[in-house]
């Protein structure tokens, strides 16, 4: 839905009244699900002791509803920067963009492992499942990468 309401902001993309009022639908059935779940949490802390800790509701409605919108911001600009067919000169390759962002993502890590007051070796923590899970998203990437 939020990636919705910023393509129609961003790439000025227009959607039919059934696209929308499915979008809608769509929202409001997992609000549903998440209220319900909810609910059903409540009744069973009601039966159980009370040392489960305090949820904000508020607090985090807003803080999904941020990261839906970075989320959505994100996806939007990169398919508007992929698309984008005004600059004379040949846009950079999708691996090359890869590249710079593995660069910068490798400059922020070395600087906070730097600066970093606990002196643990770089991969600190990282078992066969992390590993695992690493080469499960990078294939992914590079899927997503060679099919656009």
């Amino acid at each position: 839905l939020t990636t919705a309401l910023v393509s129609v902001l961003l790439l000025s993309r227009r959607y039919t009244c059934q696209q929308w009022l499915c979008l809608l639908c769509l929202g409001i059935g997992v609000a549903i699900v998440v209220l319900a779940e909810r609910n059903d949490n409540a009744d069973d802390e009601n039966e159980t002791t009370e040392t489960t800790s305090h949820q904000d509701l508020k607090l985090g409605l807003l803080s999904v509803t941020i990261a839906c919108f970075s989320s959505a911001i994100a996806s939007v600009y990169f398919e508007k920067v992929i698309k984008d067919t005004s600059s004379k000169t040949p846009p950079p390759s999708l691996w090359m963009r890869n590249v710079q962002l593995a660069f910068f993502s490798i400059i922020i890590a070395l600087t906070q492992n730097i600066l970093s007051s606990e002196k643990k070796p770089f991969l600190h923590g990282f078992t066969f499942w992390v590993w695992a899970l690493v080469i499960l998203q990078a294939g992914g990437g590079l899927l997503v990468a060679a099919v656009i």
